[in-house]
């Protein structure tokens, strides 16, 4: 999964332009435009952390081995790059929200 193609259907779906993603991110335009491109390296972790905080949506990072990999990519669909904010997901996190605040000490 390309993260560039990522950001830019995120930026899209919300109508913003790159310099609104700018001003919602803090990372200069010059850069948004270089994150949408997929030729360009990696967006470092601080990046993807102010881009999730913009959107409003979570980072999932995770190891796989390499047939689940290839599993993920060949089952591809780019619908998956719409992601709902988290204000507009209706979900209900209580007991989710109960079960954390009793394991913090």
């Amino acid at each position: 999964m390309e993260v560039p193609f990522q950001i830019r259907a995120l930026r899209r779906a919300r109508g913003w332009t790159q310099a609104d993603l700018a001003k919602y991110s803090g990372i200069p335009e010059s850069h948004i435009a270089e994150l949408e491109d997929p030729d360009s390296g990696p967006p470092s972790v601080q990046i993807l952390h102010k881009l999730c905080a913009a959107f409003d949506v979570g980072l999932l990072v995770q190891f796989v081995s390499f047939s689940e990999l290839v599993r993920r990519e060949s089952e591809f669909d780019p619908e998956t790059f719409n992601v709902v904010s988290f204000s507009d997901d209706n979900i209900n996190t209580e007991p989710q929200t109960a079960a954390i605040s009793t394991m913090v000490p």
